[in-house]
């Protein structure tokens, strides 16, 4: 779904969607009312003249129905806001230093009815939303200004667990049988002493997700 006069021109070497010459609202969506739940949703962003203003959209439904956190240059601002048929609301914002011409990476982590914006890789605000609304949906992008180019979209399984161990501790896992314990192996690694069935265990109710971990088993015949 497009409206705005949306182009993917080559700018040093490099395409990229622009909005074009249109001072109007654009927006451009992906898969509108998919059943992504939760997910992370960055992209790089540059305004290319001042008081502009870009933003990403994300559990979008359709046209009317989706959140967007934007840059806006003419306030100073990032802002996160929700529309519900149409009608735009802003839940939260915070100061921003916003520069013409300069590239920013705009990311969105999306975790049930909690949102956190980040830039450049920083955290920056987040907003938990009290109404269980638009609980799944597309990406996009959005804007009221003119020569805007968007690049590099990617959306990916929000991160449940990331633990290396080098806290020392197990806290947030549960050892359902067995003797684990945290000890040093070159770094820090979580071990299983005991020659039979041991189980330890992390996590809630998660439905779709990718699961990695290293392994390494110190005797012949075993298995992990």
């Amino acid at each position: 779904s497009v409206t705005g006069s949306w182009s993917v021109p080559t700018v040093d070497t490099n395409k990229l969607l622009s909005s074009g010459s249109q001072t109007t609202t654009s927006l451009i969506i992906a898969n509108p009312g998919v059943s992504w739940t939760d997910y992370t949703y960055e992209a790089k962003v540059e305004m290319g003249i001042t008081n502009a203003n870009a933003g990403v959209v994300f559990r979008v439904q359709d046209a009317n129905n989706y959140y967007m956190y934007r840059i806006n240059a003419s306030t100073q601002k990032l802002e996160l806001y929700k529309s519900i048929n149409g009608q735009m609301t802003l839940v939260t914002s915070t100061p921003f230093t916003a520069i013409e011409k300069q590239s920013y990476t705009m990311k969105a982590v999306i975790e049930g009815n909690k949102i956190s914006c980040y830039v450049d890789g920083e955290f920056k605000m987040t907003w938990t939303n009290p109404i269980t609304e638009l609980t799944t949906g597309g990406i996009g992008f959005r804007t009221t200004s003119m020569g805007v180019h968007f690049d590099d979209a990617m959306v990916y399984p929000t991160v449940r667990l990331n633990d290396n161990f080098e806290d020392g501790n197990m806290i947030g896992w549960t050892s359902e049988s067995g003797s684990w314990s945290v000890l040093t192996d070159g770094t820090k690694v979580l071990n299983q002493n005991n020659s039979t069935t041991a189980l330890v265990t992390a996590g809630d109710s998660w439905t779709n997700y990718t699961y990695e971990v290293k392994v390494k088993m110190p005797i012949t015949n075993a298995n992990a």
